[in-house]
């Protein structure tokens, strides 16, 4: 099944990139925490934000990796955009006709 993807503010996402950006945009501490069971979707989202260069995965003192990614500096400037707002609220409310559908 091949996924719909939206150019925001020049970058191609998809709508499950688009919905993890989201969620984090909502965290006070603009981050996410992943379970280790989490749907493989979920994943390939963050690991598509981390290469976009919106998020970026946290490393313990040891440089171990955490199951936990922030917004970067440059996610938030590209998300400071009204029309990248505007854009991502619109293609989260597309995307949650077609999964409630």
């Amino acid at each position: 099944m091949t996924e719909t993807l939206f150019n925001i503010g020049d970058m191609m996402l998809s709508s499950n990139d688009i919905r993890i950006f989201a969620m984090m945009m909502s965290d006070p501490e603009r981050s996410y925490q992943s379970a280790e069971t989490e749907q493989p979707w979920v994943r390939r989202a963050l690991d598509m934000l981390v290469i976009a260069g919106l998020a970026s995965r946290t490393a313990d003192a040891d440089g171990k990796w955490l199951n936990e990614w922030q917004i970067t500096d440059e996610g938030d400037d590209w998300a400071s955009d009204p029309q990248v707002q505007a854009d991502i609220s619109l293609a989260n409310s597309a995307s949650e006709m077609f999964v409630d559908a």
